[in-house]
């Protein structure tokens, strides 16, 4: 079933058209986007008389990003920028036939002004000029402390048609081999990569898994340096058409997308169906979602529940603590948590040794859910238990049944 919180909605006619808009991120308060709405005066046949230009939104108008980035009669398009915004990476596309293009991935300086410098053109390793290189994306990948460039390749070697592949961006324009994304690719076509850097999260589009429809949007987490289980995004994001192309903000509250849903605008009135010139942009707002956490107690050894324990909720980044509970009638510590997050649980009890802590994560969390931690406690050790052992003195043995008396000194 479609997820109430959250609501999907068309960009409308200023700025989707009969032809194909597509790749939309954000950046800071721009939309940012590629049209193939343009006509190529050279060739008069559908769909190559089209050539496609980077745009952003001007009130309700779509212009030019940057009077450099853009040339007529060649495709530019999926515009990306990397973590200080001091370059852009783009792609320039060239027909190969009437319906089919290849591409190569280029990169221009963000100049002091803000304008765009000269263009700089990917290495070999990354434009195998064998292949279609295209849909980069930027990512600062935490564990290997690097920018990584991702993009979408359909070289020799690869699961399928195109493939996810993954460049560290090293020095300068040194770029560290290319590597195939691995479990993440399937035999079908995987593209549209795009990472989301402040939860570590890669999402694209893939016509490999099980999907509703020609392209589903998929996500995979980043833990230890390698990314994890394939998440579907699920409706209303996905739906029985080709979506793709999915971006989302630094604060999770707003995502783009592209599709050929129904409601998307066609080349002829009435044509419901999927076709190369038809995406349009989508706005995906995500509303406010319950997340909670129940920590259960219980003691180690006997793996009884324990009551009366002091769970402390701690927010990791501030260190400030956002939550205590002492709970002596079952062992719940109920916690709302917050999207964005990271949590570390920390547990005490007077009869038991305090716990290192427990850590939980929101930061990717996009859909409500209830987490649920166990956490035992070991039993601590009494500092002031004596034993007294008492022996003949003479033979040595254990002497039994004597009485023996403990007086406290300090209370008369």
């Amino acid at each position: 079933s479609p997820d109430e919180n959250i609501s999907v909605e068309h960009l409308g006619e200023g700025i989707n058209t009969p032809f194909s808009d597509f790749a939309p991120i954000q950046v800071e308060d721009k939309l940012v986007f590629s049209s193939l709405r343009f006509d190529h005066d050279k060739i008069e046949k559908l769909p190559a008389s089209q050539y496609s230009k980077v745009l952003t939104v001007d009130g309700t108008s779509a212009v030019d990003y940057d009077e450099n980035i853009n040339t007529d009669d060649v495709l530019t398009a999926h515009s990306a920028f990397n973590i200080n915004r001091s370059r852009i990476y783009y792609t320039i596309c060239t027909y190969i036939n009437v319906s089919d293009v290849e591409c190569d991935i280029y990169y221009r300086p963000v100049l002091g002004d803000g304008t765009l410098g000269n263009a700089v053109m990917l290495p070999e390793s990354i434009n195998d000029p064998s292949s279609t290189n295209t849909q980069p994306s930027v990512g600062f990948n935490e564990k290997m402390g690097k920018e990584v460039l991702y993009f979408s390749s359909d070289r020799d070697g690869g699961k399928g048609g195109m493939d996810i592949y993954y460049s560290s961006l090293e020095s300068g324009d040194t770029f560290g081999s290319v590597q195939n994304l691995g479990d993440v690719n399937t035999t079908g076509n995987d593209i549209t990569p795009y990472f989301h850097n402040s939860s570590q999260v890669l999402y694209f589009s893939s016509d490999g898994y099980q999907r509703l429809g020609g392209y589903d949007i998929y996500r995979s987490g980043v833990d230890e340096g390698v990314f994890g289980d394939v998440e579907h995004l699920g409706s209303p994001i996905n739906s029985s058409y080709d979506d793709l192309y999915y971006s989302l903000t630094d604060d999770t509250n707003t995502a783009h997308f592209s599709s050929n849903r129904t409601g998307s605008t066609y080349l002829e009135e009435g044509e419901e169906y999927c076709c190369v010139s038809c995406y349009d942009i989508f706005r995906v707002d995500i509303g406010d979602i319950k997340l909670d956490l129940n920590a259960l107690t219980f003691d180690k050894e006997t793996l009884e529940p324990l009551l009366g324990a002091t769970v402390r909720l701690i927010n990791v980044t501030s260190s400030e603590e956002v939550g205590v509970i002492i709970n002596l009638e079952t062992n719940d510590h109920m916690f709302d948590l917050q999207r964005g997050m990271e949590y570390k649980i920390v547990v005490e009890h007077e009869d038991y040794l305090p716990t290192d802590g427990t850590y939980i994560s929101t930061i990717r969390a996009f859909r409500s859910e209830s987490h649920i931690r166990k956490i035992y406690l070991d039993k601590a050790p009494n500092p002031y238990e004596l034993q007294v052992l008492t022996f003949d003195q003479l033979t040595r043995a254990a002497l039994n049944g004597t009485t023996v008396t403990l007086t406290d000194l300090t209370d008369n």
